[in-house]
């Protein structure tokens, strides 16, 4: 099966680093590589799959995702957020996920 070819946005202008680990150089320096193009999961540390941004072009194509950021400023500033919308918006499908995403970069900050 051919994957089709997916740009990878660059969500933000910080770059990621790895160390050169697959050098065979016997020196004591440890290189550090900075690779642009290529976006890490703050999880696991591995580059994102090209399925992701698949997937990821498909949610932001939903019409709640226009309401992404003003939903994450109201759920962090109020005990209860009313979400209504037409069927399919992807309102019972997308709001959990970012609260979910949300919680886990809380958790990753903390050291969890």
């Amino acid at each position: 099966m051919e994957e089709e070819g997916l740009e990878c946005p660059n969500s933000s202008s910080e770059k990621r680093y790895f160390p050169e680990s697959l050098d065979s150089s016997d020196g004591d320096e440890e290189e550090v590589l900075a690779c642009e193009d290529l976006e890490l999961n703050p999880f696991d540390g591995l580059p994102y799959s090209s399925r992701y941004y698949k997937l990821l072009k498909e949610r932001e194509d939903l019409p709640i995702w226009k309401e992404k950021y003003s939903f994450m400023e109201n759920l962090l500033q109020n005990q209860i957020v009313i979400v209504s919308g037409d069927a399919k918006c992807g309102k019972s499908a997308q709001v959990p996920q970012w609260c979910a995403e949300y919680c886990l970069s809380i958790h990753y900050q903390h050291g969890g």
